[in-house]
């Protein structure tokens, strides 16, 4: 029976340690990837943590901000912070995108371009 329903009030606790044991079928632990690599769900819970510490951080900040600011003013300053910080991250991100491709093959493409002028003239002779 499941702790809450069984009257134990421990709440978020007992939740937190149910919830990430693997699912047992026919008494063996099913879990997902190789032996070696993380638990499956290690990268999304922590990127949730970060999230909601993120929005956490966010709502301190207008809540200072309000004491001498409108809050919707405080809100907006803070708004704006974020979206600025977001732009720079994705804007980084891209130039890192643009880095890690390959270059173009130039020496291949002439070679290919050779080859279909050399097909086209036989086929045309």
């Amino acid at each position: 029976m499941h702790p809450r329903r069984a009257g134990n009030r421990c709440g978020m606790r007992c939740l937190a340690r149910s919830h990430g044991r693997p699912q047992e079928k026919e008494g063996k632990p099913q879990m997902s990837g190789s032996e070696d690599s993380e638990p499956a769900g290690t990268a999304e819970h922590s990127s949730v943590g970060e999230l909601v510490a993120l929005q956490a951080l966010a709502a301190a900040a207008i809540a200072g901000l309000a004491l001498v600011l409108a809050v919707w003013a405080a809100a907006l300053i803070v708004a704006a912070s974020l979206l600025a910080v977001a732009g720079i991250v994705a804007l980084a991100a891209k130039s890192e995108m643009t880095r890690a491709l390959p270059p173009v093959p130039q020496e291949a493409i002439a070679n290919v371009k050779a080859d279909v002028d050399m097909l086209t003239e036989r086929a045309h002779s």
